[in-house]
């Protein structure tokens, strides 16, 4: 009897205590696109900007750094696709990016023959929404058509567009998420899907399965 009762006494102290719930009063804060979230941020945004405002160097710093950013002469970084170098172009124009191409012999050149592949801002504009360019993943060998990733103001989440570089257009798009699509051949793409779309099988919001599609 001593014995059981020393057992149950462990069995005791190793159980874990009852915590009280706790109370967060900033919960709110996690419905990112929420009027309250929203509202909150857009006033801490506005104390912020002011204080910049009230600094002596603030005017002279900011045309310094809009001069550099909207500098004609920046260095148009290349990503290299076949016979074509591409390049996210933003300036005081195109706040949103420019996405364009030249040939590689084109661009080797002082003055490169840009085309225009996709405008953002026109995107944008078009769709009523703030389209940020994450990137684009081309269909190999002959890079005719990529997945286009757009995230709508910065989001993590994007959503991923098939683009066809010929004729310059969209023919697919798949649904807001936060996983990867990437092409394995024409007509079938390889998509990691998020756990919240499926059964959940990791402690965070990143694609945790592999799947096949084909249209």
């Amino acid at each position: 009897m001593l014995r059981m009762s020393a057992t149950l006494a462990l069995l005791f102290l190793d159980a874990p205590l009852a915590q009280p719930p706790i109370e967060d009063d900033y919960l709110w804060l996690q419905r990112i696109n929420g009027k309250q979230a929203l509202h909150w941020v857009k006033a801490q945004n506005q104390r912020t900007v002011e204080t910049f405002r009230r600094h002596p160097a603030f005017k002279a710093t900011r045309k310094q750094l809009l001069s550099i950013y909207n500098s004609q002469h920046n260095i148009a970084a290349p990503t290299l696709r076949a016979d074509h170098v591409y390049n996210l172009w933003k300036d005081s124009a195109h706040a949103w990016g420019l996405w364009r191409r030249c040939t590689l012999a084109s661009y080797l050149t002082n003055e490169p023959a840009w085309e225009t592949v996709l405008d953002i801002d026109a995107l944008s504009a078009i769709e009523d929404t703030n389209w940020v360019y994450r990137g684009a993943k081309f269909l190999y060998p002959d890079f005719s058509r990529c997945l286009i990733s757009l995230s709508r103001g910065g989001a993590d989440a994007s959503q991923i567009r098939e683009f066809d570089l010929k004729s310059k257009s969209f023919f697919f798009t798949d649904p807001l998420r936060q996983a990867a699509l990437a092409h394995l051949a024409e007509g079938v793409q390889e998509r990691g899907r998020s756990p919240w779309e499926v059964e959940r099988t990791s402690t965070i919001a990143e694609p945790s399965t592999g799947r096949y599609t084909s249209w």
